[in-house]
């Protein structure tokens, strides 16, 4: 559509717009579009006069390839997709994890955890999930159907990153202890745990399930561990401060992302750096598109997220998002969610 087919479609039977001008100059603009709803889905007075500007909200999202949900407006860190059309925020200040519905944006429900909420793990069929809450030195396990949390996993020091085995019935994290703990989510326990170079904030899982990557951001390594065996197999020395790494669905290669100031491609095979991306400010958050063509990198001070073509490396797009965008869930036919701290999910279609 062209700027002006979206004004006529966004504006559609609105008894005011002010201004009509201004709107037309955001859209040709093609920056993020922060949409704002005057009430609180969290409310108990809610009712069906509220469709209204969510079904609003649904015709900006139809339009337009970026736009902003406000999520409570306390600091999201992690996003992590449950299904099809939810999604789940972490919002460590506030003790919470949002409920996020993806057909219509609009926060659903707001779960409350323990204190400082980091990482969010769905199960595989998206009935629960799994949140590291550092300050309880637990893992809190929420049922999404029901908004409730349920069920709490001691374990030794502040848990940081998780990632949960294909099968789904183990959960593994890391800890400030550096330490990757192994929990039975059946007997709800630690039934292993090995020593990692330091404590990691980010973990993801190859997809054979049966190896771990582990960035210590504060050694500039990345551990790959054999699991369920729990065996450190090798480390890959990529200096800087390593954050958020992903694995390409046919194995083969390992992309992070470095604070310092660049992208690293590991070439898992030979356990060799194959290439790096400079990329001139600190790089948190990354994911790898469904379809698995695209690096998406999250620029945490610039304010930016970058869309990267996963084989030749050249820069796709420039998405000026604003805030601070940390860590990035990418859906297999929808769109991308990048947690922003500022206060909101960014969706990138």
């Amino acid at each position: 559509m062209t700027p002006e087919e979206q004004l006529a479609e966004v504006t559609r039977g609105a008894v005011d717009v002010h201004t009509r001008e201004d709107l037309l100059r955001k859209l040709e603009s093609r920056k993020p579009l922060r949409v704002k709803m005057g009430f609180d889905p969290t409310a108990p007075d809610l009712h069906l006069g509220h469709t209204v500007p969510l079904e609003r909200m649904r015709r900006f999202q139809e339009t337009y390839e970026f736009l902003v949900c406000a999520v409570n407006q306390v600091a999201p860190f992690d996003v992590a997709l449950a299904s099809f059309n939810v999604a789940l925020v972490t919002r460590g200040h506030a003790a919470a994890v949002d409920v996020l519905a993806l057909d219509r944006p609009r926060v659903t429900r707001t779960i409350p955890v323990g204190p400082v909420p980091t990482r969010v793990v769905a199960s595989p069929r998206g009935d629960w999930a799994y949140v590291t809450s550092q300050f309880s030195e637990a893992i809190d396990i929420l049922d999404i159907h029901w908004g409730q949390l349920i069920a709490v996993i001691h374990v030794g020091g502040h848990p940081l990153g998780a990632a949960l085995s294909n099968d789904g019935k183990t959960l593994y994290v890391s800890t400030n202890r550096d330490r990757l703990v192994a929990l039975s989510l059946s007997r709800q326990s630690v039934v292993a745990e090995i020593a990692i170079p330091h404590g990691s904030p980010q973990l993801c899982r190859h997809p054979s399930g049966r190896r771990v990557y582990a960035s210590g951001w504060r050694s500039g390594v990345v551990a790959e561990i054999e699991v369920p065996a729990l065996r450190l197999l090798r480390t890959f020395d990529l200096g800087g401060v390593v954050q958020e790494v992903a694995v390409t669905a046919d194995g083969q290669s390992l992309y992070a992302a470095n604070e310092a100031g660049w992208l690293d491609v590991v070439h898992l095979p030979t356990g060799k750096r194959s290439a790096t991306v400079k990329l001139g400010t600190a790089a948190l958050g990354l994911a790898l598109s469904g379809d698995d063509r695209d690096v998406i990198v999250g620029l945490l001070h610039a304010g930016k997220v970058l869309v990267i073509d996963r084989r030749s490396l050249e820069l796709r797009a420039t998405l000026d998002t604003g805030g601070m965008p940390r860590l990035i869930a990418a859906h297999t036919n929808g769109p991308v969610l990048v947690a922003n701290e500022a206060g909101w999910v960014d969706f990138i279609h």
